[in-house]
């Protein structure tokens, strides 16, 4: 039948994207042309669904399971049109669509071979010489999220990303990366239990280098640590001073208000989701100044005394609370209302639903892109890590996937809903943080 054989859907031999949509009219089968559907046409969804068999390519799928039998379909123009489609799809021999009836969105990976490398892929791709590269970086730990979920703002005050380090040794595409972006300062997140002095004497003993090439002096390290996760997020918080508070203007008033970030400290999705606004702040003189949100940490409970601390210290007006009451309870937003400031909570039943609404905040509030949006793996904070930078600096919602192998619906939606079909996703993380068929789903999902 027309597709018991690998390469029977659709073929652009030498290009490759994740998803295409095509609407068909007509059929050319075995050399019949004229319309007539196939006798083994496989109508069944489950059928066409199968990731097993040779004809799988999630992106087309969707619209040949809605067709009954009988439908009259083209897949035998002469001229293919100037798109991509998946890799895995071989020629085929009534040749190609000429028209696509959907938008098509696109997708950028931002991968390497295991979390450190990726994080330099990212590094690389914002802040690397080749686009006129950063004069420091911030290096977090990379196999434990606790002292760097503050990070994002420290990078936004620098204009510069975040690398990870494991704790004992500077991986080499670390240092690769430090050298191909002109670094010259190094701010380590943590005390020496989360980043050893091994690591800061490893790049003390490290020589810079500008974008030119030329060696300058060994790298200037800086560390920012407190006596636990909590005060680490405090000083990191008030290290750039008072005056790099970004101010955003909340629903119904025209006042800008000073505005910080109070997160779960014990979790990680939620102030990682948060990480783009912590780093960016609002993208125009009539959503706030332009400069990023400290990120603060607290337990369920009670607000931690580090982030009232820094709160007071800080002059912050306004509170944003990514997250649901069974990570900052009610206890702690009246904590935060007491002490006379402004809440906004941005929660979903799940962390991608969360996610969802800190991105519906970024975009409609702060000015953030909805023809672009970006996507890390939802259930492991490592590569969120340096993409919540990454997405900051291009003012690109942050959202997150249920897991490898699974979009969410609350990911879906907000693509179905908020991003232009057009748009672009870019993707932090390799296939085996967010799969092939997940990203061919929220692409497909961009289209509607």
């Amino acid at each position: 039948d027309a597709f018991s054989e690998r390469g029977r859907l659709l073929s652009f031999p030498t290009r490759s994207i994740d998803a295409l949509r095509v609407r068909v009219t007509k059929v050319n089968y075995g050399g019949q042309a004229g319309g007539a559907k196939p006798p083994t046409w496989p109508v069944n969804p489950a059928v066409l669904a199968d990731r097993n068999q040779p004809w799988y390519a999630p992106a087309f799928i969707r619209e040949v399971a809605a067709y009954s039998p009988g439908t009259v379909l083209d897949m035998a123009p002469a001229n293919p049109p100037a798109v991509e489609a998946s890799p895995a799809i071989g020629p085929a021999p009534w040749g190609s669509p000429t028209t696509a009836t959907a938008p098509a969105p696109s997708s950028v990976r931002l991968s390497g071979t295991d979390r450190y490398d990726t994080a330099a892929s990212i590094f690389s791709a914002a802040f690397g010489c080749a686009g006129g590269g950063a004069s420091s970086a911030v290096l977090a730990r990379g196999d434990a999220f606790a002292d760097a979920l503050a990070g994002s703002y420290l990078a936004g005050t620098k204009s510069t990303g975040v690398l990870l380090t494991a704790p004992a040794s500077v991986p080499a595409r670390t240092l690769e990366s430090l050298r191909g972006s002109g670094v010259s300062t190094v701010y380590l997140l943590g005390g020496t239990a989360a980043i050893s002095d091994t690591v800061a004497g490893q790049l003390a003993a490290t020589p810079s280098y500008n974008c030119a090439g030329t060696r300058g002096g060994p790298l200037q390290v800086v560390r920012l640590s407190g006596a636990d996760r909590f005060d680490t997020a405090r000083r990191v918080a008030e290290s750039a001073g008072a005056d790099a508070v970004g101010t955003s203007v909340p629903a119904g008033t025209n006042r800008p208000l000073r505005t910080a970030v109070v997160a779960s400290g014990l979790g990680f999705a939620d102030a990682l989701a948060a990480g783009p606004l912590s780093y960016a702040g609002a993208a125009t003189a009539e959503l706030g100044n332009g400069r990023g949100f400290p990120t603060l940490l607290t337990g369920a409970a009670a607000l931690s005394p580090e982030a009232e601390t820094a709160l007071i210290s800080l002059d912050i007006e306004q509170v944003l609370i990514p997250g649901g009451t069974g990570v900052v309870s009610p206890a702690v937003q009246s904590r935060l209302q007491q002490l006379g400031l402004q809440v906004t909570r941005l929660a979903g039943t799940d962390r991608t639903e969360t996610a969802a609404a800190v991105a519906r905040f970024a975009v409609d509030s702060l000015g953030f892109s909805r023809s672009g949006v970006a996507l890390a793996r939802g259930d492991a904070f490592a590569d969120a890590l340096a993409g919540a930078a990454y997405a900051g600096d291009g003012r690109l919602p942050l959202l997150l996937t249920a897991g490898p192998s699974t979009l969410g619906d609350a990911t879906s939606a907000y693509l179905q809903s908020e991003a232009v079909p057009t748009g672009s996703i870019t993707v932090f993380g390799g296939d085996g943080a967010i799969s092939p068929g997940t990203l061919a789903d929220a692409l497909l999902s961009l289209l509607g």
